[in-house]
Order: structure tokens, then sequence, then C-alpha cells
């Protein structure tokens, strides 16, 4: 066998091969920005989506009023302090309209912090104490140091042990595991996310748009 025909006999198996791989490739080629098709598909269900409202979440306002809120915050976030502080005075009004359930998204990444405040606010939130540890989370803008965690259960009137047993567990992480999921099928980009009747809307810039918007009177 000449030299020649001893490189093609080697480089045509090659060749072979490289081509069958590049076939396999193609076939498995998912486009980076998907068809119309799938985009569509995939807004339809999210528009059916009905935001899951676990026993855990804490709840704002009467438990059996008719009209809900479901908004995702975070400690940290200005603009949710401020929406809390709105909600405040339209349950103080209509306290019986409306509820607002909440739920709280971390920027903190994963594994959370035993400090999280998503994680005290869901130990808190057992004892049914989400309330005053909301007020004093906004406070110090969800950040707790060594000292205003030391004095934490008696601030709010926690049972101490039971709030570290909490703490201790694995249910705060699982619990915040959950609700950042359902913020990512909602495609959440910015806090406060709020929706109604499973929407997420525009945040009103008045008590009076509040009012409208939920037809409180």
């Amino acid at each position: 066998m000449s030299q020649t025909q001893k490189m093609i006999a080697l480089f045509v198996p090659l060749i072979f091969i490289t081509f069958f791989f590049l076939f396999v490739r193609v076939m498995q080629y998912t486009p980076l920005h998907p068809s119309e098709e799938v985009v569509t598909a995939y807004n339809k269900k999210l528009a059916n989506f009905t935001i899951p409202i676990l026993s855990e979440d804490p709840i704002l306002g009467d438990k059996k009023a008719k009209k809900t809120l479901v908004v995702f915050g975070d400690y940290g976030c200005a603009p949710c302090a401020s929406l809390h502080n709105t909600f405040s005075i339209l349950l103080e009004k209509h306290p019986k309209q409306f509820n607002v359930i909440w739920k709280g998204l971390t920027n903190n990444p994963d594994p959370f912090p035993k400090t999280d405040a998503h994680r005290l606010a869901y130990c808190a939130n057992q004892q049914r104490k989400f309330i005053p540890f909301t007020q004093t989370a906004y406070a110090l803008r969800g950040s707790f140091s060594s000292a205003s965690l030391a004095t934490l259960t008696k601030d709010i009137g926690l049972r101490k042990g039971r709030f570290n047993t909490c703490l201790e567990s694995e249910l705060p992480d699982n619990y915040m595991h959950q609700t950042a999921a359902v913020g990512r099928l909602l495609q959440i980009q910015q806090l406060p996310a709020i929706f109604y009747n499973d929407k997420q809307i525009q945040q009103p810039e008045t008590i009076e748009e509040w009012e409208v918007i939920l037809g409180l009177n």
C-alpha cells in the first residue's frame, strides 16, 4: 500500500467520525432564543399559574377577607419598607376587606446565613410574632448584629428556646427554597413584586389609588 493510500485509510474514518459527532450535536442543539411557539406556550402556562399560598406564609389582615394581595419583598429593600407602612394604613382603615400574603426573597446566597432576616422571620411567625418582628427587621434594614439578635426574643416576646430550635432546624431553609422557586417561575426581577388575582400589578402611588384598585370603601 502506498503512502498516499495509507493516509487516506487513516483520515477517512476520522473524517467520518467527526461528521458523525457534528450531526449528533446539531440534533441535540437547543437554540439560545426559543421559538415563538415555545414562548407563547410558556406565557400561556404562566398566565394560568396560581400562586401557591403555603400554611407557613405570614398573613397581614383578616384571613377571611375576600381580597388578597401576594407580595414578594426583602427587609433590606427601602421600597418594601414603604409599602409595608402603606399596608398598615390601609389595614387600619379597612381591616376586614383585604389581606396581604407576605413572601420573603433574600439577597443572600444559598446556604443562607443563620442570621438571615427571612430565616428569623419564619421562626418568629411560628410563634405569631411576624408583625413585631417585621417592624424590627425593617428598622434594621434586615441586618441583625449579634447585639440586636441577642435582644430580639425579649424585644418582641418570643420564647427563646423554641425560637432557637426552629433556627437550628431545616424548616426555615426549606421554606425559603420554596418561595425562591415560586419567585423564579414568576420571573420576578424587582422588589417589591405585587400580585393581585395572580397577576402582577404596578404599585399604586397613593392610598386613594390602592383603595380604587382593591375596591375598598
